[in-house]
């Protein structure tokens, strides 16, 4: 009970900037730790380190945490290969197996492939970083090494059963594992059972347009929510929206386009096709017309973006949702 106790209280390595350096910064078993690396100007710096912070805290879960940190350093700076974090997967590398108890070379082989897993991943994440690699990465190194086939899904209701993730999220991580190990992976499919989608009531519009307006830290995003809710158009395209897609005459928006995020960078944005590839022009309600009359004023860049961020940046979907959407609804008891 003591050692659930402790997991729970476990949270991940957060990543702050000390006299221009990227630091790591967590608490394991009461004991507060450090790890220097990089520029935190350098974003591919950051992104190491976040990926190293990622290792730390499976390893921590897992009960393998090198207190020493010349595990984290050694591999931040590219000296020594990501061990496994299973604590029998490593006894059974350290400790050779007599010949009788299995056939000549299978334990190698057996051994190698849950590496190469481990490693495929990791060349991914260098190569394209997103979260959903960081998050399978880490749950693969909780479970341990998976040899074949059948722990192929072995793993997989691993993840249902004893770690309660959603259809969903495993049919995400699926998707990744269908990449790098396609032959494991590509025959299994798994059923993600339709989600109703309840609208929200006159009333909680209401409520959560108030919450944005009356905001302190979220007024920016007062218009922005209003054209999601009189347009229906998806977050990434509103993000998009352009002063030349705005027709006021004809009363509409065209819609043929979204800026999402791009694969592996967060904070870059990319224009993309909107989501079914197909354009479309949404009508133009007295409400919005009148909110975008009024944003414009003075506007006469047809290719500035209509909704950005306080400081003119483009706006990040993620953010908005952390950070805006949400408190803004449990401020109002919305769910």
């Amino acid at each position: 009970m003591v050692e659930k106790s402790k997991q729970r209280k476990l949270r991940p390595p957060t990543q702050e900037e000390d006299r221009g350096r990227c630091r790591l910064r967590w608490t394991y078993e009461g004991k507060r730790y450090g790890l220097y690396w990089g520029r935190y100007d350098n974003p591919k710096d950051r992104a190491r380190l976040d990926l190293c912070g990622t290792m730390i805290y499976q390893d921590c879960l897992a009960g393998v945490f090198d207190d020493s940190l010349h595990r984290y350093q050694s591999w931040l700076k590219g000296e020594a290969p990501v061990v496994q974090a299973d604590p029998t997967a490593t006894a059974a590398v350290s400790q050779p197996q007599p010949a009788a108890t299995s056939p000549a070379g299978s334990t190698k082989r057996a051994q190698t492939a849950s590496v190469s897993l481990e490693k495929l991943l990791i060349q991914r994440i260098e190569r394209n970083r997103t979260a959903v690699d960081e998050g399978l990465l880490g749950i693969l190194r909780v479970f341990g090494p998976v040899r074949n086939q059948k722990e192929a899904r072995s793993f997989l209701r691993w993840m249902e059963q004893e770690r309660g993730l959603s259809p969903s999220s495993i049919d995400c991580y699926l998707d990744v594992l269908k990449v790098v190990k396609r032959d494991w992976f590509m025959d299994i499919k798994i059923r993600v059972p339709e989600k109703p989608i309840r609208p929200f009531s006159t009333d909680e519009v209401q409520k959560i347009l108030a919450a944005f307006k009356r905001s302190r830290y979220y007024r920016h995003y007062y218009d922005f929510v209003v054209a999601m809710f009189e347009t229906g158009c998806r977050p990434s395209e509103l993000i998009g929206l352009r002063w030349r897609d705005v027709d006021f005459k004809g009363q509409r928006l065209a819609v043929f386009e979204s800026l999402g995020r791009h694969e592996g960078k967060s904070h870059v944005r990319k224009r993309k096709p909107t989501k079914t590839c197909q354009g479309r022009y949404v009508p133009m309600s007295s409400t919005l017309e009148a909110m975008l009359n009024n944003k414009k004023g003075q506007q006469t860049n047809a290719d500035d973006l209509v909704f950005t961020a306080p400081k003119g940046w483009p706006l990040r979907d993620h953010d908005f949702n952390r950070r805006a959407w949400h408190r803004c609804l449990e401020d109002v008891g919305v769910e």
